[in-house]
């Protein structure tokens, strides 16, 4: 991301195991979410100034992606998409930056639950825990012109789903 967050200011860049780096994306402005479906086929992506979470066809021996496709639009009055993860059953686990929480989603786009927290500014999410099972909220207080005793703080709940072991680098 360009320090400016100009539009198109941005890329993307894949860490192959031998150290070699390669340019994947260009265009981009604020890149923030990147995590896998359970099987490992598709990439869910947010460059947060889209307004969307995208998909993307991936191939493990390459490193390629393809078929790049919208999933899920976010009006910006609900805030917008930052970080993201994704639970065992595939379901998409997004942050709403200005949007006070983090909406899950199926695979195909369709809503399904919205956690809220008392932070405007919610970055990202993830699963943890023993059984995987405890959903992590992370917020910010980065530019606030209100105060909020709690932004910036780790939020914890249980949603009843587990997400998956993280991905270890090959290198």
């Amino acid at each position: 991301m360009a320090y400016d967050a100009r539009p198109g200011g941005a890329a993307m860049y894949r860490l192959d195991p031998d150290g070699s780096v390669h340019r994947i994306m260009t265009e981009l402005t604020v890149s923030n979410g990147l995590c896998w479906s359970p099987d490992g086929q598709i990439a869910y992506y947010v460059d947060t100034a889209t307004q969307a979470i995208d998909a993307l066809g991936f191939d493990p021996g390459s490193g390629s992606f393809t078929d790049r496709r919208t999933v899920v639009r976010i009006d910006p009055e609900d805030g917008s998409p930052d970080g993201l993860t994704v639970d065992a059953a595939g379901r998409i686990w997004v942050a709403l930056w200005d949007g006070h929480g983090v909406r899950c989603y199926e695979p195909d786009g369709q809503q399904i639950e919205q956690i809220s927290v008392p932070v405007a500014r919610v970055t990202s999410c993830a699963f943890g825990g023993p059984d995987l099972g405890d959903l992590y909220i992370t917020t910010s207080r980065f530019g606030l012109t209100h105060p909020e005793p709690v932004a910036g703080s780790l939020f914890h709940c249980r949603p009843g789903v587990r997400g998956t072991p993280a991905a270890t680098f090959a290198g």
